[in-house]
């Protein structure tokens, strides 16, 4: 009557939702494992294919093209071009200054003045300009005729001494501190070793103060000195400056191999013969860009081929040779050429293929994780419901089952206390004691009901 349906079936009911919690729990601790990425091993790049064996240039054919009588052309020196001086710029002192690097800057200073002597080029370092008289300025020549009092005169400048032009420029090209001021100055003394003495000066005021150092930044025109002086200390002096702004120029417009080419024709200048230098350095440069821009290495092999030749040929005739050179191997290989490019660009395409499948297998397993990680979040938000719910319907079946057990109780007491009465009731209605016979009616109810409401 109490109980419609078997108390098996809560006890299942509770069953189910214990192993869900327990579920839950396994669940939730197990969404909390780091999940592994798979590794991606990027492996062993496509390796580029050899190039053909390119066919050599014999010699005989090298010599067989060379006129037998090559006038001496006497090269004409390009004219020069002077910048106007700029305006002077007004130093501003520095109210801290760094005296360890003020002192080697000073170090550096008195290098240069061992590459150009003061004693022989005191406009130099002095400066130039001229005396003229303070006004009125015929009173004052006079005056100054009779007496030879400084006070009548005055020096007007026309041109600062080193260091100062030194420091306004190192200001103007943004180098403030005393130690850049000290690098760059050594970048100049390390090029002025490798010029003529006699040409030092006119080096340092026509080019070296003009480089754009804040342009092309302090490391950059580091290289630049040390590239063009390893060249300029191989050709003769008369021809150094010349030759300056045409490198600087090649080095500029070439900003990839400019420089190493330059460091190559320096190892390879000592086998030619001097006067030859400056046309031969013209010609590997001009090959360079016709027909090997970005292609240094295959330019230096080629050439590296030639240099066993010169001392066969004529010294007066080395760099026209090297042009012959060039003309005949591009002749020759002129198939094999094609075939170099060719293979240059199914290499290039092959590991722009190689990276390509690298990066997609990053992005496919970082797709994996990202799955797995999203696959972990969700699995725990749903060991949440189930610990959750498995709570709330063992807390409900148990509210359910007390209240259940409470009504059974009450009409257990309640059926006690019925059948009690029902027995008292009995018990008194029995004619047991003549005594209560003989009692007065109105005493025998009061009585009973006394009886019936202590039970």
């Amino acid at each position: 009557m109490y109980y419609g349906i078997s108390r098996y079936f809560w006890h299942i009911i509770i069953g189910l939702s214990m192993i869900a919690i327990i579920s839950g729990v396994a669940v939730y601790l197990w969404s909390y494992i780091p999940v592994k990425k798979k590794e991606v091993i990027k492996g062993a790049p496509p390796q580029k294919k050899p190039y053909p064996e390119a066919q050599s240039v014999d010699l005989e054919d090298i010599l067989m093209r060379l006129p037998k009588d090559t006038p001496k052309k006497t090269a004409k020196p390009e004219p020069e071009v002077i910048e106007e001086d700029e305006p002077p710029v007004q130093i501003v002192e520095e109210k801290v200054i760094d005296t360890l690097a003020l002192q080697a800057f000073e170090n550096e200073l008195g290098k240069t003045k061992n590459l150009i002597p003061p004693e022989k080029n005191k406009s130099f370092w002095n400066g130039e300009g001229f005396w003229d008289f303070v006004p009125p300025r015929e009173r004052s020549r006079k005056l100054y005729k009779k007496t030879k009092n400084p006070k009548y005169r005055m020096w007007v400048p026309t041109q600062d001494g080193f260091k100062k032009r030194f420091l306004k420029y190192t200001d103007r090209e943004g180098l403030k501190d005393y130690n850049e001021k000290r690098i760059l100055l050594a970048s100049i003394n390390n090029f002025l070793e490798k010029i003529s003495p006699e040409k030092r000066a006119a080096f340092v005021n026509k080019y070296l103060l003009r480089t754009p150092v804040r342009k092309l930044g302090l490391s950059r025109v580091q290289d630049l000195y040390d590239g063009i002086g390893g060249v300029l200390q191989k050709i003769e002096p008369d021809k150094q400056e010349v030759y300056y702004k045409k490198l600087y120029r090649f080095a500029l417009n070439n900003p990839n191999d400019g420089l190493k080419l330059l460091r190559y024709e320096t190892n390879i200048l000592d086998s030619v013969h001097l006067l030859q230098r400056p046309d031969f350095i013209v010609r590997v440069n001009k090959e360079y860009n016709n027909y090997y821009n970005n292609n240094l290495n295959t330019l230096t092999n080629v050439t590296d081929k030639f240099i066993p030749y010169l001392k066969k040929i004529d010294t007066t005739k080395q760099a026209l040779a090297l042009s012959i050179f060039y003309d005949l191997y591009r002749k020759n290989n002129k198939e094999n050429i094609k075939q170099r490019k060719r293979i240059d660009k199914e290499y290039v395409r092959a590991l722009n293929d190689f990276e390509q499948q690298y990066q997609n297998r990053l992005r496919q397993a970082q797709i994996e994780y990202d799955t797995k990680l999203s696959k972990k979040r969700t699995f725990r938000e749903i060991s949440y419901e189930a610990i959750g719910g498995g709570f709330v319907i063992v807390l409900i079946i148990t509210l359910i089952l007390l209240i259940l057990s409470m009504i059974r109780n009450l009409n257990r007491l309640s059926e006690a206390i019925l059948e009690n009465n029902k027995l008292f009731a009995d018990k008194l209605n029995k004619p047991e004691d003549k005594d209560n016979e003989n009692e007065p009616a109105e005493k025998k109810d009061l009585f009973d009901k006394n009886d019936i409401t202590e039970i």
